[in-house]
């Protein structure tokens, strides 16, 4: 299917949050295994996890949204 340029972006950020989310859970395991108190910055990490976790949400409610203009604009609503 076709995509309008609102869907696209939100596509394009989707995949740029899954890929921090990706990189941030390898840095918590890291961060588990080494030696010393690392938990201020396993917290820290696990904040930022959960706030990208939360625009994930965000930026699926505009997925469908975009998806939901599409079809109107082809007719389909």
């Amino acid at each position: 299917s076709v995509f309008t340029a609102r869907e696209q972006a939100v596509l394009t950020r989707i995949r740029e949050m899954s890929g921090k989310a990706r990189d941030l859970k390898k840095r918590i395991k890291q961060l588990s295994k080494e030696p010393g108190d690392q938990t201020k910055r396993r917290l820290g990490a696990m904040n930022e996890l959960e706030s990208l976790r939360q625009i994930r949400t965000e930026l699926e409610k505009e997925r469908i949204a975009a998806a939901e203009e599409r079809m109107r604009l082809l007719g389909h609503a």
